[in-house]
Parts: C-alpha cells; structure tokens; sequence
C-alpha cells in the first residue's frame, strides 16, 4: 500500500477501508429520506403494525383503550396486502421504514385462500405480487389461478370484486408477458362492459339483484381504475370511454365542499347518500383515481 498525501491507497488502487467507511457514511447522508407525509403514514402504520400476527389491523380505535388495535383476519389479510402495494410506491427508502416487505407478504398472502377472504383480495394478491416483483408461494398462486379461471364465480362479483381482480390481472400480464393473464383481462373487461356499464355514466353494483341498481362511491372508483389500466395497457378505447364517463360523473355529482356522495342510484346517475367529508373517500379512494 502506498500513501498519496494523507489518503490511503490499496496496490490495486482502490481505497483503503478508513476511506471506504468515509465513503459509505457520506453515501447514507445522501441517500433519500422519506418525505414528511411518507413518515406520517409509516407513524400510522407502526401503531396498526401487530407484531404476534405479523400483519396490520382491520381497524385502530381511538377512543384510548388499552389495545387500540382491532383485528377481523381476512379483512387485516386484505388491508395488509393494500399496505403492501404502497410500498411498492417507496422501494427507493431501500428498507428505512423498518418493515420486512418480502415476508409480510409470504405471510400474508398464503392466508387469502384459506380465509374467507373478500374476492377482491384476490385480485390485491396479484396486484401487490407484480408491484413488488414477488412470487406469490406455488400453492396459493394455484388456488388464485383456479378461482379467477372458474367463470362460474364471475357473476357473484360485486363491483370491487371484478374491480380489482382485472388490475391483478393486467399487472400480472405486464409483468409475466402475453399469455393467460392478458387473455383472462380481455374476458373480464368484456364482461365487466355488458353487465356493470350503464348509460348514466355509473356503474353497476354487480349482475343481478336489487342492489345492482344502487352503486357505492367505491364500486364507481374500483371499476373506473380497472378501466383505466386496463384500457392504458392495451389500447382499448371502450375501456377509456368508461372510466373517463364515470370520472366525469363523480365529478358533477360531487358536492359544494368538494364531499363526495357515497351511494348513487345508478340508473338515473343521481346521489341516494351524502356523507359528510369523510377521510377514506376524500384522503385515500378519490386520490387513488
């Protein structure tokens, strides 16, 4: 080893550790740091965070009892799988969250099979998988697979159901190539199309059943983002006629202090029920659009 002033050089000529250490520690100052909001949510999310369960509650009470956290497995299986598709948003904070993305999501997503889970959290698996570029485990990827695949369950779908599951679908074809997902999202846009699509501009709720005709601010949010994705990805302009139709929709029928109506009669395209400006809608679904 020779010395060129007082910096240290190996006979390679690369640098001796006291001067890889300096190099390392000025790299960590500037490695990016999580914005104010990104560490408001990762605060949140330490405080829903249940550590014997290995996932994120259903529901945090702030009422001040002793254990806040309120778990429903399937529904903290979903959310769970939710949060973990926003970190696929902050890959670039390189794991200065704290959090074990990977695992959480073997754990997590091994469980929507054998709970019963909501439909939608089928779709959220495939969603969070190709945004994280993660393996869903050989054994729940089957069941998945033998679930979407079965078109006998496709008229069971409610609006967020179907929703989702053509996001999981399109992202799992942008991710793997052409081939079975890319034929399964041409067939659920299609169908999605002839029963849920409506002349008001809304969607429908699902295919049949008093409560088609009434639609949620969700099952127009859902529906309206999977035609978006999907009609972005391939090309279809139906798909973008009908998410920019409901887009414009909402719109106008949103309220005075920009609150959005929560359950529509779809048919006439008019609100059945306002709700005061309330956080998920304002903060989280209507952003998401």
């Amino acid at each position: 080893m020779s010395t060129l002033g007082n910096q240290s050089v190996q006979a390679n000529g690369g640098p001796s550790a006291g001067v890889r250490d300096q190099h390392a520690t000025a790299l960590e100052t500037r490695a990016p740091q999580p914005s104010p909001l990104i560490s408001y949510a990762l605060r949140g999310l330490r405080n829903c965070w249940m550590q014997k369960e290995g996932r994120w509650s259903h529901i945090y009470h702030l009422d001040g009892r002793t254990e806040p956290n309120e778990s429903v497995p399937e529904s903290d299986v979903f959310y769970s799988l939710n949060v973990l598709l926003g970190f696929a948003r902050i890959s670039h904070l390189d794991g200065k969250h704290g959090f074990d993305v990977p695992s959480i999501f073997r754990q997590n997503v091994a469980l929507v099979p054998k709970l019963n889970s909501p439909k939608y959290a089928y779709g959220m698996a495939l969603w969070a998988a190709a945004e994280l570029n993660l393996d869903i485990p050989p054994e729940t990827f089957a069941a998945i697979v033998s679930f979407i695949e079965d078109r006998r369950h496709w008229k069971a779908f409610r609006a967020q159901d179907l929703g989702m599951i053509l996001i999981g679908c399109v992202e799992s074809a942008r991710r793997a190539g052409e081939g079975r997902w890319a034929s399964l999202a041409g067939d659920l846009f299609e169908f999605l199309n002839r029963y849920y699509s409506c002349s008001s501009g809304l969607f429908q709720d699902e295919t049949a059943g008093v409560r088609r005709r009434f639609s949620s601010f969700a099952s127009n949010l859902y529906l309206s983002l999977s035609c978006y994705i999907y009609g972005e990805w391939s090309g279809n302009q139906a798909a973008l006629s009908l998410a920019k139709n409901c887009t414009r929709k909402l719109i106008e029928l949103q309220g005075p202090q920009g609150e959005w109506p929560w359950f529509f009669y779809t048919p006439a395209g008019r609100v059945v029920d306002f709700y005061e400006v309330y956080s998920v809608p304002q903060t989280v679904m209507a952003p998401a659009l």
